[in-house]
């Protein structure tokens, strides 16, 4: 299971769900829901496409999924942040 937490306030449509806007804290599977902790947004989409300005993991099937890519860690969002930022990943649904 890959889980992380959303950066970012992010604009999309996870699976099986209606396209809405997510916020920075929202806790994101990308697997499947027998695999989430209660609460997490199941997007495979979203974490096939993981970049670290948007995801931060929070275990290590995450940790190894993300290998390579910069990753902002939350105390430098934290430091940095007045808390706005947002993008779209929409990931081709319409």
């Amino acid at each position: 299971m890959a889980r992380y937490i959303l950066l970012t306030a992010v604009w999309g449509q996870p699976t099986g769900m209606q396209p809405a806007r997510y916020g920075r804290g929202t806790t994101v599977c990308g697997d499947t829901a027998a695999n989430a902790v209660g609460g997490d947004v199941i997007w495979p989409a979203l974490c096939a496409s993981a970049n670290g300005s948007q995801l931060a993991q929070l275990d290590a099937a995450g940790s190894a999924a993300m290998q390579g890519v910069p990753v902002t860690t939350l105390a430098q969002l934290a430091a940095g942040s007045g808390g706005g930022g947002g993008s779209v990943a929409g990931m081709g649904q319409t």
